[in-house]
């Protein structure tokens, strides 16, 4: 289990989502897993449960590895 909750806060990071931020007192709070399942599902991710996590961390790490670069729009002299 420990493992797939560490897979599952990989892929919560591949993602852009924090897993974790420390409160008022400066104690460090982690994500649980049930609600990093529910954030990764409304991004797209094709998890429903704990045992899709590493299907889905490699899917993401393969898509990532196939973009060339971020899509991006240029603008020279206010004309595109």
């Amino acid at each position: 289990m420990a493992r797939l909750m560490r897979q599952l806060q990989q892929l919560a990071q591949l993602y852009g989502v924090q897993t974790a931020y420390s409160d008022v007192n400066r104690r460090r709070r982690a994500a649980s897993a049930d609600c990093l399942l529910n954030v990764l599902r409304v991004l797209g991710a094709p998890v429903e449960n704990m045992v899709d996590v590493p299907d889905a961390l490699r899917a993401r790490r393969q898509a990532q590895w196939q973009q060339l670069c971020e899509p991006v729009v240029v603008f020279w002299e206010g004309q595109r």
